[in-house]
């Protein structure tokens, strides 16, 4: 028997892909920027180092959007998560999503603000290190829940797995 959609089981459906896809997208590109980006940035001179410091930087507001929209769907799943899906993970993963958006406003871009003026090592490890802790641990986590998230979601919709019965016919 075919059960119809409702609007509301779409509008999970749609709210639970995005916030898979922009939670994953946003965690990827911090883990990224962090363990690649910041590393690099060693190798440009120090003459240098500012203005390319700058582009970078600009490059990386574009990200902002992703995060509110990561945050935002973290909060609408809370309530319209699939019920296969644990609240508790829900809610986690919306808490740590807050956490790195304040560790980056009040860690890391008091730095960045400071390397725009000057290349400096100890900025530069002070940035690396704050990174990791503040934001990739943290993103890590977000990815292992989400890993988690997809299991119960997928351990809890096994039909859809199921090859369609007029198949079997």
């Amino acid at each position: 028997m075919n059960k119809k959609m409702s609007y509301k089981d779409i509008f999970q459906g749609i709210s639970t892909s995005v916030y898979f896809l922009s939670v994953i997208f946003l965690c990827g590109s911090d883990i990224v920027l962090g363990r690649i980006g910041y590393t690099t940035w060693e190798l440009v001179g120090a003459n240098e180092f500012p203005l390319f410091h700058r582009a970078i930087v600009s490059n990386t507001f574009k990200f902002i959007p992703y995060w509110n929209v990561g945050v935002l769907f973290s909060i609408i799943m809370i309530w319209i998560h699939p019920r296969s899906i644990s609240k508790l993970l829900v809610i986690l993963v919306a808490l740590i999503l807050i956490w790195e958006g304040i560790a980056t406003i009040t860690l890391t871009i008091p730095i960045h603000k400071q390397l725009d003026i000057s290349k400096s090592q100890v900025l530069l490890d002070e940035l690396i290190h704050l990174d990791f802790y503040a934001r990739m641990i943290p993103c890590i986590t977000c990815l292992v829940l989400l890993g988690i998230m997809l299991f119960q979601l997928t351990k809890g919709n096994q039909k859809m797995f199921s090859l369609d019965k007029r198949l079997d016919q």
